[in-house]
């Protein structure tokens, strides 16, 4: 989708967990993504939140196979002479640096967002932490968990009963990713025009906070909380399925409209058979038309 789009550029990944997905943003993007990794600071970067699905031959799982796919990695000893020079350079050669490093290890290493300008004044310094780099909760580590739950996610995502419950895969972290991403491209524009760089700080608890649907609005406006849905279905084709071996999740219509309706049974077809087809009869016709009439696509 972004091939092309940012390339000739080099990008740092420094020990970035809750920004591993906007440098894969950056590599399918064409630029040269180098993942660097501190010794002294271990090589297991991610705290408690990182979350993997299955495991390769090659002892490698999947979602670090996604997730690192069209990066470079450099280990670096920055208790040498050696290390810190070829740092250095790593920095200076480039135009972003992406981490999620907290404040005070970033100081410790010399790395701070001041101390970096110094070697790179044109350099986008995009930090991706849990609550950002200044406030009260700056140095704080927190799981997925404890982000999605200081958003506010988890008070839409739970059962009838009000239970929150977590969604599967690290949420926050792509959240925070895509808005560190977007970012990172204004900030890329905007050096194009001044030629400076910039610091931008992301902080996970407020992407997720942006991105609760109309959750705002409706207090905003209404003063209403709005609460949970659990696992009822709200219409066809969407919400969740018992099955013969546990529950699938289906968004085949949202918001009124059929949305991939058409294209769910034509796969629902081809792994049961034809039989499944005569959901396309005309008894489920009458609401799908009344859709049409409003304007919104219909299965014709």
């Amino acid at each position: 989708m972004f091939k092309g789009a940012v390339g000739g550029l080099r990008v740092l990944e420094l020990h970035a967990d809750l920004g591993r997905y906007t440098c894969r943003l950056f590599a399918d993007g064409g630029a040269e993504v180098v993942k660097l990794r501190i010794e002294s600071l271990g090589t297991h970067e991610a705290p408690p939140y990182a979350e993997s699905l299955n495991v390769l031959h090659t002892g490698e799982s999947v979602t670090d196979v996604y997730l690192d796919a069209g990066k470079r990695l450099v280990s670096l000893d920055v208790q040498s002479s050696s290390g810190i020079q070829l740092l250095r350079g790593l920095i200076e050669g480039s135009d972003v640096l992406v981490t999620s490093l907290p404040l005070r290890t970033l100081d410790g290493l010399g790395l701070t967002p001041a101390q970096v300008k110094e070697w790179s004044p044109e350099l986008i310094y995009l930090a991706v932490t849990p609550y950002g780099l200044t406030g009260p909760w700056c140095d704080f580590s927190a799981t997925d968990l404890v982000i999605l739950a200081a958003g506010g996610f988890l008070s839409l995502s739970g059962t009838e009963a009000g239970f929150p419950v977590r969604p599967f895969g690290d949420q926050s972290m792509y959240i925070a990713s895509l808005h560190a991403w977007v970012a990172g491209l204004v900030a890329l524009v905007d050096r194009d025009s001044t030629g400076a760089g910039m610091l931008v700080d992301v902080s996970a608890q407020e992407a997720v906070a942006y991105s609760l649907e109309n959750a705002v609005q409706y207090w905003d406006l209404e003063g209403l909380v709005r609460a949970p849905r659990g696992s009822k279905p709200l219409e066809a084709g969407t919400g969740i399925f018992e099955c013969c071996d546990g529950y699938v999740y289906v968004v085949a219509g949202m918001a009124g409209s059929i949305l991939g309706w058409h294209r769910l049974i034509d796969w629902v077809a081809g792994v049961g058979g034809d039989t499944y087809l005569s959901l396309r009869d005309e008894k489920w016709r009458p609401a799908l038309t009344g859709l049409a009439r409003r304007g919104l696509p219909s299965l014709r």
